[in-house]
């Protein structure tokens, strides 16, 4: 299977801590957020690190794809700012894990750009923060998939330290003051 990944930016300028806030996400979250929603359209992986999150797109045979990161070193090797730059052309979806410390910014920006999905694998924590009940108003939230078990970033596989869970922007359902919550079990992906 080959896709057609395109790939581009020049900015050099880094943003203070993102480099310390920078978490490979294991393929199997990404497969478990693959078993429950299903993507369309060209999809954008705008903090793409070493692509595992792009690489499990490819297995599951999702080729129209823009894979960015701000950070050199990244699977992308671009240096590409999703929240400064122009779209690299109409965008369907997002899907990422974004810098924890850049969250409230990451949501505003996918929810402005991308025009059917938003999907962001981030803390569970993110869901009681108090300025999280306006944003997820003002961006219409549509589900949350809560892992049931804890990931560990540094060893790939379970057992970490901090809950997280898939918040997904879903712009076909209308934002009717509440947010779906669905449980998965991460094992189960493994």
């Amino acid at each position: 299977m080959t896709a057609d990944v395109f790939v581009q930016g020049s900015v050099s300028r880094k943003r203070r801590g993102v480099g310390a806030d920078r978490h490979q996400t294991p393929g199997f979250c990404t497969r478990a957020l693959l078993a429950h929603e299903q993507l369309s359209g060209s999809i954008w992986e705008p903090a793409c690190g070493q692509g595992q999150i792009v690489e499990e797109l490819l297995k599951a045979g999702y080729s129209d794809f823009f894979a960015s990161d701000l950070l050199d070193g990244s699977w992308s090797d671009t240096g590409y700012d999703f929240l400064t730059h122009e779209m690299p052309g109409p965008i369907h979806t997002i899907v990422t894990n974004p810098p924890y410390s850049l969250a409230e910014p990451f949501v505003r920006r996918a929810c402005e750009v991308a025009q059917r999905k938003v999907c962001l694998f981030m803390r569970l924590l993110f869901l009681e923060s108090s300025r999280g009940v306006t944003l997820f108003s003002q961006t219409g939230l549509t589900r949350v998939y809560v892992l049931t078990q804890r990931v560990n970033f540094r060893d790939q596989k379970l057992g970490g330290m901090m809950a997280f869970a898939w918040f997904v922007w879903d712009k076909a359902v209308p934002w009717q003051g509440r947010v779906e919550t669905r449980f998965i079990n991460p094992g189960d992906y493994l």
